[in-house]
């Protein structure tokens, strides 16, 4: 698993988390809800910083849970700071991709940000602390929610992307992408439905397989790179891609 299949693993399994009104049951997802900003993120990182807005503390929590180092994406508390780590290091995108900090507000004050779960056509969703439900930036919510915007949404500011390592199928995904022309998201979709070829003998992969993957426009040539799409590497990736889907 990527590490930002594991920073989305964990920032999914915290929805529905509810901030607390005192510095009570803070690791009760629903208990001592309240409005005082107590949460266990401020908790486990900076403690004195109990009773702040928590946004951040979130997303920088779900990071050190998902074993990223602080050298690829350190903590921070403060949005316009984190957002100009990421500017002054050339890791600051129009576009987003998943794994990316997406950051909202107006130019010259960041006021929130979340994690980007997936990018699909005309929106971005998201994973998000300190916030509330619906399609719109909730800078001070209650809650830990799983959102979503259209991509032109004016209060998306951009998007900090950490250099998280990256495993055998991430490759394999982008270079699909260049290859088809279509965003990751579109890739992994493609693939997904693949699976049900796992069980093809070899002669019906190369009939049927192969050019569904043409068809898709997911490869523009029976080659990937400079080497012929193998019944057998097909195999392993649909198996990789069977773990990733929860299949």
């Amino acid at each position: 698993m990527s590490q930002i299949d594991k920073l989305l693993a964990v920032a999914d399994s915290e929805v529905g988390y509810l901030e607390k009104r005192s510095n009570a049951q803070l690791d009760e997802k629903t208990a001592n809800a309240g409005s005082g900003n107590f949460t266990k993120y401020w908790c486990d990182l900076k403690p004195s910083y109990q009773g702040l807005a928590w946004c951040y503390c979130f997303v920088s929590w779900c990071l050190r849970r998902a074993g990223v180092g602080e050298d690829v994406a350190p903590n921070h508390y403060d949005c316009d700071a984190g957002m100009n780590w990421y500017k002054a290091r050339g890791q600051f995108h129009a576009t987003p991709q998943r794994g990316d900090l997406i950051y909202f507000g107006v130019p010259g004050d960041a006021q929130h940000v979340g994690i980007v779960r997936d990018v699909r056509s005309t929106r971005v969703y998201t994973y998000e602390g300190n916030t509330s439900g619906g399609s719109t930036m909730i800078a001070n919510g209650g809650s830990v929610a799983a959102k979503d915007y259209a991509l032109n949404y004016a209060k998306i500011l951009g998007y900090g992307r950490p250099n998280y390592e990256e495993d055998e199928m991430s490759e394999i995904i982008k270079t699909l992408a260049a290859k088809s022309g279509k965003t990751e998201a579109a890739v992994i979709d493609g693939l997904a439905v693949l699976l049900k070829h796992v069980n093809l003998t070899e002669e019906a992969w190369e009939k049927d397989g192969a050019r569904y993957l043409l068809d898709e426009g997911l490869i523009t040539s029976p080659r990937v790179g400079n080497e012929p799409v193998e019944f057998g590497e097909l195999g392993v990736i649909l198996r990789n891609l069977a773990g990733r889907c929860g299949k």
